[in-house]
C-alpha cells in the first residue's frame, strides 16, 4: 500500500489533475467574479454562458468555486500523503537534509492552504473614519 502511495505515477497523476483544476479555475468564471446581477442566481449566469447542461455540471461539481471544492482539497490531501510516503522511503542522511527540508516546506505550504480553506471566513467590515 505504501509503495502505491509513494509512486511517482501517482504524483504525476495528481499534479496533472491539479493542473486541470487550475485551468478550469481560469476558464470558468469563479463565483466571486460573476456580475452582481447574477450573484443571487449563479445557475442562470452559467446556463447563459455555457449552456444548460454544462452550466448545471459546473454548479453540481462546484467548479464555479474550483479552489474551494471538495475534489480539489482531497487531491491536495492525497498529494501531501504522497510526498510524506516518498520522503520516508529514502534513508535519512545528513547530506539529504535539503531534500527533507524542501519536502517539509511543501507539506507545510499545502497544509496551510487546506486549513485556511476549510477554517477561514471571508467577509467585509466597514469602518467609519474618525
Amino acid at each position: 500500500m505504501i509503495k502505491k502511495i509513494a509512486s511517482i505515477k501517482l504524483t504525476v497523476f495528481i499534479l496533472s489533475v491539479l493542473l486541470l483544476f487550475f485551468f478550469v479555475g481560469i476558464y470558468i468564471p469563479q463565483i466571486s467574479s460573476i456580475p452582481e446581477n447574477f450573484k443571487h442566481n449563479p445557475q442562470q449566469f452559467y446556463n447563459q454562458r455555457f449552456g444548460v447542461f454544462p452550466g448545471s455540471l459546473i454548479i453540481s461539481l462546484n467548479l464555479n468555486d474550483a479552489y474551494h471544492s471538495a475534489i480539489f482539497l482531497i487531491l491536495l490531501f492525497i498529494l501531501i500523503l504522497n510526498i510524506i510516503a516518498c520522503t520516508f522511503q529514502k534513508k535519512f542522511n545528513l547530506l539529504n537534509s535539503g531534500f527533507y527540508l524542501t519536502h517539509l516546506s511543501v507539506i507545510i505550504i499545502i497544509s496551510g492552504f487546506i486549513i485556511s480553506n476549510i477554517c477561514s471566513d471571508n467577509g467585509m467590515v466597514w469602518i467609519k473614519e474618525g
